[in-house]
C-alpha cells in the first residue's frame, strides 16, 4: 500500500512513529535525521521555501531511489506506523504486523529534501 501527501511542512520536520507511543528525539542537532527506538525525525524543505511530498509505502512495493538516510526499526505497539507533523497530527498511516517495524527513509536531497519516502517492512 502506498500513501502520499504534499504539504508545506511546519518546522521542516516530519516524525515517523507509532502515533500513540512515539518518543521524540531530544534534538536534531545539525543532522537531517535523528532517532529514538520509537521515533525517527526527518528534516524537510522549510515551509517558507515551498511544499514537500511525503510517501509512506510498504517496502515490498517500493523500488528504491534517492539517498537512504535512515535504516533501522521503530517500536510500533499499536501495530500502526504513522508520519506525523511536530504537533503530533497524523499525516499518513499504515497498519503493520509486528510491534517492531523495519523502516528505511529515502530523500532527494541530503540537506533540505522535498521528496521523502518512508518504506516499511
Amino acid at each position: 500500500m502506498k500513501k502520499s501527501v504534499v504539504l508545506a511542512v511546519s518546522n521542516a520536520v516530519i516524525l515517523v512513529m507509532d502515533h500513540d507511543s512515539g518518543s521524540l528525539p531530544c534534538s536534531m542537532g545539525s543532522a537531517l535525521v535523528s532517532a529514538t527506538s520509537s521515533c525517527v525525525a526527518v528534516g524537510t524543505k522549510p515551509a517558507s521555501d515551498g511544499v514537500s511530498e511525503v510517501t509512506l509505502i510498504n517496502e515490498v512495493e517500493y523500488s528504491a531511489t534517492g539517498l537512504c538516510v535512515y535504516e533501522g526499526s521503530v517500536e510500533t505497539p499499536s501495530l500502526q506506523i504513522s508520519v506525523c507533523d511536530v504537533t503530533n497530527v497524523r499525516l499518513l498511516s499504515l497498519p503493520v504486523e509486528k510491534s517492531t517495524t523495519g523502516v528505511r527513509v529515502f530523500v532527494n536531497d541530503q540537506y533540505e529534501p522535498d521528496r521523502i519516502v518512508v518504506a516499511v517492512r
